[in-house]
């Protein structure tokens, strides 16, 4: 009877899958119509990969850290026709993009709510609006891997050699893809100590690996400093969290462009936004589960990169 049932759920996870790819290809169907390379995908992740080699540019950094996903994509591509590069990398970005969803729809994410909450969100995050940068495209796909990451640190252990092997596998390359290692190795050791089970201990592991690798990409390839500086202020900060985050919650769009002539309002209404949206997510931070925690700890951090990134 487990085992039956086991089949059924990983049959309808897998149909949702299918569904939640499908969505996100109706997003943008030249992804797969018409394929080509978007932003970096061509000039720097192919390119690379063909002129120095698939293991020469996999131990290339850019913008400080790793980009594992991207490199492996693009040394698969090696293998194809050139005109069937772009096909590869889009649709490796919508696979990247479609994963999130479908694992929390999985049994493993069962403690975060009933099944139909768990597909709805999923609805949510494929058909969120005004995202076209991060729709189909390689070079943004980072940001679907660490959401995966973030389900990955906080899922159930799992029950099946295959489902040990994506966790490895998945986590591994998110960890080496991006910043994101060092903001998840803390998460992932909160959770090993209040569940005290080697998964979650194998996890933290393989986060602290990947983290440990930027200040090695950092010191050795320093991003070059603007002579102006950054610009890092409290202001700053509270526009990035009220336009970024929590205003495109309700409406899907950054508004900072209305308020860019005002400057005394748009800190009025930064300042005013960050101190609303803080005690909301000090709210659910307190009355929520260990994994709706760790996701709030995360997602404003996440977010906050793509804004500066």
């Amino acid at each position: 009877m487990e085992r039956a049932g086991s089949r059924t759920s990983s049959g309808v996870t897998l149909l949702l899958g299918l569904v939640y790819f499908a969505a996100a290809v109706s997003r943008r169907p030249s992804t797969l119509a018409k394929p080509q390379f978007w932003a970096e995908d061509g000039p720097l992740f192919y390119q690379q990969a063909h002129t120095t080699g698939f293991l020469s540019s996999l131990t290339s950094p850019y913008g400080g850290y790793l980009l594992t996903l991207h490199r492996l994509t693009a040394g698969a591509s090696l293998f194809l026709p050139l005109a069937q590069g772009p096909l590869l990398f889009d649709v490796v970005a919508l696979l990247t993009q479609s994963l999130p969803p479908t694992f929390l729809a999985s049994t493993r994410m069962e403690r975060l709510g009933p099944l139909w909450v768990r597909i709805l969100l999923g609805v949510l995050y494929v058909g969120v609006p005004n995202v076209p940068r991060v729709l189909g495209n390689l070079t943004n796909a980072q940001w679907h891997l660490a959401v995966l990451s973030l389900l990955i640190v906080v899922a159930a252990p799992p029950r099946s050699t295959w489902a040990a092997l994506f966790d490895v596998v998945a986590l591994a390359i998110g960890a080496l893809t991006g910043p994101f290692a060092i903001f998840l190795a803390p998460i992932a050791a909160v959770v090993a100590f209040v569940r005290r089970d080697a998964w979650s201990i194998r996890r933290t592991v393989i986060l602290v690996l990947g983290a440990l690798t930027l200040p090695l990409m950092l010191a050795a390839n320093a991003r070059p400093t603007p002579p102006a500086g950054l610009g890092a202020s409290l202001s700053a900060l509270c526009t990035i969290l009220t336009f970024q985050v929590f205003s495109p919650v309700f409406h899907g769009t950054n508004d900072v462009v209305r308020y860019a002539q005002q400057p005394r309002v748009l800190a009025g209404v930064s300042f005013a936004g960050t101190a609303l949206g803080l005690c909301l997510v000090a709210y659910a931070f307190a009355r929520g589960t260990l994994e709706l925690r760790c996701f709030l700890v995360f997602a404003p951090k996440e977010d906050a990169c793509r804004s500066c990134c």
